[in-house]
């Protein structure tokens, strides 16, 4: 589950759990790193929000499903960021 800029196991038992504490994924600098790679997307997020249906609204929705693929740095963080805005992608 991501928090934020940072990810915690759902439980504290199995391996997400192992994952977390073995990759140490909540370290200051990739927390840093996440936390910039949220904020790079809220303008964009705010300019999906106030636009109406349209091409431009389609045009930042493909931006976000870019944004939010499997080659990309912290997809996980940034498809929840997304979640919590109503905005999935299919990738």
């Amino acid at each position: 589950m991501a928090y934020g800029d940072l990810i915690f196991a759902v439980t504290r038992l199995g391996r997400a759990w192992l994952t977390e504490i073995k990759l140490k994924l909540n370290r200051a600098e990739l927390a840093e790193r996440r936390k910039e790679r949220c904020e790079r997307l809220r303008p964009l997020l705010d300019q999906y929000l106030k636009a109406p249906t349209g091409p431009i609204k389609e045009l930042i929705y493909d931006e976000f499903c870019e944004e939010a693929s499997p080659d990309k740095e912290f997809t996980f963080t940034v498809r929840n960021i997304l979640k919590l805005y109503n905005v999935a992608c299919d990738t």
